[in-house]
Formats: C-alpha cells, structure tokens, sequence
C-alpha cells in the first residue's frame, strides 16, 4: 500500500489474503479482500488479462463457500471466456478455469454440464503438464466424484485410486490436499457398501486434516461429518452423534447458521435423532435444514430434494401418511429435473413412494412405483457390477439387498392373486439370485475367451495368488504370532481382491452389453415339458405396521415357471421351521443306520412344506429345474417322499440351478479343448496327514474302489487321460485346459466348525483332528472365507509341503480352473456340496468354485459317501452317458436302478449326488 492502494502488487497481495481468509472459512474478509483486488485490476489492465480473470474466479469462489451460486456462476465462466481468448483452449490455465467451472456445476449436480469440461481439463493437463501432475490428479478426482454422483461407481473408482498415487508421490501421505481424495474415495466404498474401507479412509482424512488445518477448520468439519454419517448409516448412534455434533459447532462458528454446509449437518442428525426417538428435536433439525436449503441454494436443488427426502420418511415412520405423500412427491420431482430416472437416489424415493402407497392401500401405485424402482436398480448393476472382485460386488448388492424382500413383500402380502405383482416378483428374483457369481462368472469368461497373451497372464497372476493364500491358510501361524498370521492373510487376501479388480476392469473393455432377464427369455429357455421352481428367501413387510426398518421372521416362498409361460406361487411359512426341518431330514439321509421308514416319515414332511404347495397348481410336467435358497440347497429333492409314498425321483427328471437366470447362460456353447480327463486314487503318500489351517489331521488312507472307478471311466471315452497314484497331482489338475469331462475320484472335505469331524469317502475312513499345537487358538484361526474351507487331496497330502503342489487344493484354487467348455465335472468325493449357504447367493463351496471356473455343470455330494456305492454308481452313470442318456436324465437312471436293490435302496446310497 506504500507503493499505492491500486498497484499491480497491491492487488495480489489483497487477493492473496481473500485466498488465506476464505481457506480458514472467514467469507466477509475474503469478499471484502477479493473485490478490492478485482477493481484495482480491472482498472489497471481491463477485462481481458489474466489477473483480472483470476481475481474474478476467485471471488466466484468466495460466493460459492458462502452458499451464493448465483452470484458464482457468472462469474466463473466470465473468467474461463477471458482465459480462453488469451491463451487458448490447450493451455494449463484455460484448463484450471474447464475444472473450476466444472467443479462447481458439479456441487450444485449439474452433472451433465460437469463431465465434458471436465473430460477437456483432464485432456489438456495430460497433454502439457504431464499424467502425473498434482493438477492433472485434481481433475482426475473431480472427474471420479462426478461418476460417484451420478452412480457410475466402476467408472469413479480406477480413477480415483489414480488420483490418490498421485497426490501421495507428488505432494506426499498427509497432505491435505491428498486427504481430500482420501475422503472422496471413503465415499465411494460406502456407497459400494464396503464399509471397513470406508471406515478406515474416513479415519485417515480426519487425522490428515486435523493435523495439517487444525481442529476447527471446515475441511475437518467435512471429515467429521462424513465419519458422522458413516457411523449414522452404521447404527452406530453414539459415534455418529460426536462427530456430527463437532462437525456442526465448527461449521455454525466459521460459516454461520445458514450456510448449505451447516444445512447438510442439520440434515443428518435429524435422521439420527429420529434413530433415538427423539422425535420433536428431529423433526426441527430436518426443518430448519430445508428452510436453510431452499433460501440458499433454491427450492429445485439435489440438496433441498435429500432433505424432502427425509421429512417425508420422518411423516411415514410417524404414519401421518398424508404429510409424507407431498413430501415425497416435491422429491422425485426434484431428483427426475436434475439426476434423471435412472439415478440411485431417484430410485430410493420410488421405494419409499411403493411403501407409502402400500399401507395407505393404493397398490396399483404401490406397484408402479416398485416396478420402477426395481428397474433403475437393475440398471445401475448393469452399469456397475462389471466392475470390481467378487467381494465388492457382494458388498455392493448387500445394501440393496432388503428391496427383493419388498418386492416379495408387496406380492404375497398385498396382493397374493395378482399375476402382474407375481410376475414382478419373479423378474426381481431372477435378476437378483445369483448375482454374484454371474456377474464374476461372466468377467472370467470373456478374458477366456479372449486368450491375449495379456489376459492369460493376469488369469495367471490372480490363479497364483489364490494359490499362495491357500498355502499360508493351510500351514497355519506356525511360530508365528496369531496376529501376524491373520495380517499376512489379509495382505494376501487383498492382492487376490486387487488382481480380481483388475480382471472385471479388462474384462469391462471387451464386453459390450449385459445380457437383459427378463421372464420372456427364462421362459424360451425351459426344456418343453418342464417347469422352474425358484426357492426365495424374504422377509415380509407387514402393511399395517410397515415402519422401514421393521420387517418380519425370514420366510422361504416358491414361484414356477413353465415352458409355457405360466406362472404360479406359494408362500411356504417361517424359514426357521423349515430349516429345522431341512436339518432333522439331512441328519437321517446322511446315516444309512436309520431305518428307512424313519427316513421316509421325515422327507414326507418336507415334501408337504416344499412341493405340494406347487406341485398342485403346475399340472403334469416331466422335468423339475430347481432354484433352492437358502439351507434348502444342502437338501436332495429327489429323496422327498409324497403322500402316496413315491420318491420325487420316480415322477420328475430334476435338475439344479443357483438361479432361473442360469438356463440363459447355458445358451451360450463354448468348445472343449481336451478329451475327458480321469483323475483316481491318489497315493496320499506317507507323512503325519494334510495340515490345514494349522492343525494336523490323521494320515488319509487310500480308496480302494476309486482305482477300478478311474479305469473304467476313461474306458468310455476315446482319447481319455487317466492320472491315478503318484500322477494324481495338484499340479496336474491346474495345469488342464477345458476337458470335455472332468471326473475327480478322492477324498473330500468341508470344514463346517473349526473343530470337529467328517466323515469321509470310505465307509470306514474318517479324517479326524488330532491334537492342535498348543500355541495355535484354533477359534481365532477361523476362516471367513469359505472357499478356503471346502478341500479335495490330491498325490502327496499326507506329506504337505509349501509349495503350490502340497496336495491339498482349495476351493478357491479351484476357482481358478480353466473348464471353459468343460460340460460336466464330477466330483467322485464326499461332501462336494457342501459349503456355507447364503441367502441369493446359493452355496459357497466347491460348487461355486467349478461355476466360476466355467464348468456348464456339476455332479457333486451332499454327504460322506460309500467308496463301493461310489464307484458303481459312476460306472453306471457313465455308462448310461456313453449311449445318449442327458447328465441329468442318466443320474436319474442309476437312481431309479439303486431304489430297486434291496442292498442300495436306503437314499443314503443313491441320494447322495445331485
């Protein structure tokens, strides 16, 4: 000022401390600072310079923290015009002014008008500063936070994970400006529904920002609030109240009572006082944020619609359902202008419209609103689910998961006659069940089919870390530390999750749609003669008292499908009792002791819960393609017993599927590459037994049968490899490449407890735990991952080893088999079935492992079996293969054959495969 109050230098140094005032959050000073600044320089050197654009956007920023966009607005594409006409669209200035002026059409979701400026910043910033500048990396996070807005979630993460290594190489771990792609990328695990990343970037933000800005800055408000929202979203309401509480004390001092940023806040913790039922305080909190909302940021932001939003849920959950009702409607006509129909949260409010209108008892709209929910969801699967490993995609489907149960809901509570809410229903159970394992099962299959050089590798590099994580899990800690050990398989476990992503990312590129369900294309794909019977898992909704969160014991209902079009349901009660039920009759089929009448007067009973509702309405049908769910796929169908004591066996060919949506994928032929491969009685080798999971089990024994089972299998096919005794490798059975068949005869495992037993091939062969090592706490060894639970041995298990050939091979090495083209693989063993059920998801086991790997279908066990039964039943079934029979017709055949042997006719011998 010395120099004069309107020099050059004068009006930087005024910019300058706007700048550092509107960083701590003091907006007045900044104004003041900042328009000083922009008249000097206007005055100086006119519109068309430089500073004066600088000063402009500057100032266009000060309005826009302060809430004001429409003073912002003007002026930030004032000063990208004058940017543009000095120095072009190419240059690193003009592209600042592309992200600035994005950036804030982005805040107020204008996304449409976001994404292409943009695209042009991040294209000049590559192009002249290089792809990893610190510049380069804010307009690739502002690119990713537009697709997590707009739900493109596979599109925002592999972009926001690049911005991320940018910022912490360039500029370092705990800089603040590396916090805030922290913090974006906490967002978008939340919103996938992986909230132990979530949680712990939103940690790391807030210990960044603490540090670097202090404790009372509003970047730190911003991280307190959104671990706030976070424990919110968690039910974790003491949590989530001390950090919002903080982040609200912050933002009311620094940007006042009216500021959008405090409106967020107050928004938040009127759902979370609704949570503590203290309901005057919530509904003032919401009030007050709507009031702040509209003044500032108008009556048609995305902002003002969430808050809508909220009262309308807080009317509903109060049943005042005719305040709720306009609520909600002013909503979605908020989010249809400014997000569009297919936006998630668009698709939020036709669930709460579908509820609302269900218990005021306008079920047509109840109806519409569901169907229109349900098809913005599948949508956003369809964009999103080709993206990301196995996990995230569970994850991810988890936290819609509870609208399947609406959808059912709506159907056999509201309106059990209606055929167009069944037909709803059904299309959401066949687009859901699944899910999934198609979604990785397809990202699998098109690198397969694709074999580059490339693909091949990265199929191999996520084959090897499955087999190292494996091999750690088996050996055990050792002299390890249980903490070290269980952080050594976390770290594994997070490259294989990591190679996977990189898998459904590679895959993405070459697929160029996701194949539609519909009921049409289910219905095309049913064998003439035949009938789907898909089992669902739900949790009903009661009308009455529907409250969001209050729903009803888990039930089990069934919908059919003919090859005709027909559809027909039954609701068959509480899953609990049928699940006891399902136990009490797995129980006796699995023990051959028990008297076969006893056996009979039990699967009656089962056969009353399941079939019969059905049975009675689909006429007389030939074939039976089962969909269980639930603790209803460890049972086999065909031993129910009707009321006039036949087995379901001796009326229907029955086939199993994990989902209707199955039949369509099995449309699609891929070509074996091998003749059918025999691998039989395997030499165990001496040694002290497998090792797994740390804990030594007894010495295997050999199975006598499965070596005359291996030869004359391989007899039936010309050209067939058989491996038995000491070339019965691990190795060998990973090394294949898309057999025709795939016949496995050995021993089989799934370990249901981390202490126990289990039966094995043989009827006098057990796998039994020997004494565990003192130091290892076998409880705290548990494995989460089941996959890592189901094992088949191999040459050599008895000895072990650390290599990846120790004999004993993983359900999740299995996984990573090439059967692309294999029609059928057999696995010869005990309890292949098995694994650890998931509602929607069916069995994690062995049997998702062989899908996943390619197989078109399986033959596997659901109990220990007999090694002589065994193996004159394969050769049967084989037999009956070699002259035409179908993979399930044949298996029938042999059945039928067994229930007429006096010494074979007990389910426990002809049951036991599926």
């Amino acid at each position: 000022e010395k120099l004069g109050a309107e020099e050059p230098d004068t009006a930087s140094t005024l910019s300058n401390f706007g700048l550092l005032y509107s960083s701590i959050g003091d907006y007045e000073k900044a104004e003041d600072l900042i328009k000083r600044s922009l008249k000097i320089r206007e005055k100086i050197f006119g519109l068309d310079n430089n500073d004066t654009a600088t000063s402009m956007s500057n100032l266009a920023l000060v309005y826009f923290n302060k809430g004001d966009y429409s003073s912002s607005e003007p002026l930030f594409k004032k000063a990208l015009e004058i940017k543009e006409k000095i120095f072009g669209s190419e240059h690193p200035e003009t592209a600042t002014s592309f992200n600035i002026l994005a950036s804030f059409y982005s805040s107020i979701s204008e996304y449409r008008k976001a994404e292409p400026l943009l695209k042009k910043a991040l294209e000049v910033r590559e192009k002249v500063l290089g792809a990893e500048h610190p510049d380069t990396a804010t307009t690739l996070n502002n690119l990713a936070l537009l697709y997590s807005n707009i739900g493109e979630y596979n599109k925002a993460e592999p972009i926001l994970k690049k911005a991320l290594n940018i910022r912490e190489k360039v500029l370092g771990l705990n800089h603040p400006i590396t916090a805030t792609t922290v913090n974006n990328l906490a967002n978008l695990y939340s919103e996938l529904g992986d909230y132990e990343k979530a949680e712990e970037l939103y940690k790391r933000s807030l210990e960044i920002r603490e540090k670097a800005l202090g404790a009372e800055h509003p970047s730190t408000a911003l991280s307190l609030n959104n671990l706030g929202l976070f424990y919110f979203n968690q039910k974790n309401s003491e949590k989530a109240e001390q950090f919002l509480k903080r982040a609200l004390e912050i933002r009311e001092k620094l940007l006042g009572l009216e500021h959008p940023d405090t409106a967020t806040i107050l928004n938040i913790l009127g759902g979370l006082y609704y949570s503590k039922k203290e309901y005057d305080k919530s509904e003032s909190f919401l009030k007050r944020s709507l009031q702040i909302r509209e003044k500032v940021l108008g009556s048609m932001s995305v902002e003002t619609g969430t808050t809508l939003n909220n009262l309308g849920n807080f009317y509903h959950r109060q049943k005042d359902y005719e305040k709720a009702e306009p609520y909600y409607l002013k909503a979605l006509a908020i989010y249809e202008k400014m997000l569009g129909e297919e936006h998630p949260s668009t698709a939020t409010i036709f669930n709460n419209l579908s509820s609302l209108y269900r218990i005021k008892g306008d079920l047509e709209k109840a109806v519409l609103y569901r169907v229109k929910a349900n098809e913005v969801r599948e949508r956003e699967y369809a964009r999103n689910l080709v993206a990301g490993s196995e996990k995230q995609k569970l994850l991810y489907l988890k936290k819609t998961s509870s609208e399947l149960s609406a959808t059912v809901s709506l159907h056999l509570q509201s309106l059990p006659e209606d055929r167009e809410a069944a037909k709803t229903a059904l299309t959401e159970i066949l687009r859901r069940k699944g899910r999934a394992l198609d979604a990785m099962a397809s990202v699998i299959e098109v690198l397969r089919q694709r074999a580059s050089e490339e693909d091949r590798l990265l199929l191999s590099d996520v084959a090897e870390a499955k087999s190292v994580l494996s091999r750690i899990v088996l050996k055990g800690p050792g002299k390890e530390s249980i903490e070290k050990y269980k952080e050594k398989i976390k770290d594994l476990e997070e490259k294989a999750e990591e190679l996977e992503n990189r898998l459904s990312a590679k895959s993405k590129e070459y697929r160029a749609q996701v194949q539609e369900v519909n009921l049409d294309l289910v219905r095309e794909a049913i064998p003439e003669g035949g009938v789907l019977l898909e089992y669902v898992s739900y949790q009903p909704y009661d009308a009455k008292e529907e409250a969001f969160e209050k729903v009803g014991n888990r039930r089990y209902a069934v919908y059919s499908l003919s090859s005709e079009g027909k559809i027909e349901w039954a609701d068959l009660g509480e899953a609990e009792k049928i699940d006891q039920l399902v136990a009490e009759v797995r129980k006796k089929l699995r023990d051959k002791k028990v008297m076969r009448r006893e056996v009979e007067v039990t699967t009656r009973k089962l056969y009353k819960k399941l079939i019969k509702p059905v049975l009675e309405k689909i006429g007389k049908r030939e074939r039976l393609l089962i969909s269980p769910d639930g603790s209803l796929n460890l049972i086999p169908y065909a031993a129910l017993m009707d009321e006039r004591g036949k087995y379901l066996i001796e009326k229907f060919n029955l086939s199993y599927l994990t989902s209707g949506r199955d039949l369509l994928r099995l449309q699609i032929k891929t070509a074996a590459t091998e003749p059918a491969i025999v691998v039989a009685d395997p030499d165990y080798e001496e040694g002290e037994g497998p090792k797994l999971a740390g804990m030594q089990y007894n010495p295997l024994k050999r199975l006598k049968a499965t070596a005359e089972e291996g030869k004359q299998v391989k007899a039936m096919f010309e050209g067939a490899k058989l491996e038995t005794e000491k070339e019965a490798t691990e190795e060998k059975i990973k090394s294949i490449h898309r057999p025709e068949i795939l016949h496995i005869a050995t021993h089989g495992y799934f370990l249901e407890e981390t202490k126990g037993r289990s039966e094995q091939r043989g009827e006098e062969t057990r796998l039994l735990l020997q004494q565990a090592d003192e130091k290892v706490d076998v409880e705290k060894v548990k494995l989460e991952n089941p996959l890592l639970r189901s094992w088949l041995f191999f040459a050599g298990a008895n000895r072990g080893g650390d290599s990846g050939n120790d004999g004993t091979m993983t359900a999740l090495e299995a996984a990573s088999l090439d059967l692309w083209g294999t029609k059928l693989v057999v696995l010869s063993a005990c309890d292949t079935g098995l694994g650890e059920v998931k509602s929607g998801e069916g069995v994690y086991g062995m049997r998702r492992a062989l899908v996943l790997a390619g197989s078109e279908s399986q033959m596997i066990s659901l109990w220990p079996v007999s090694d002589k039964a065994t193996k004159e039943l394969m050769i049967d079934y084989y037999k009956r293969l070699k002259v035409g029979e179908g993979r399930g017709d044949a298996l029938r055949s042999v059945q039928l054959k067994m229930l007429k042997d006096a010494k074979r006719n007990h389910p426990f011998y002809w049951a036991s495969f599926i």
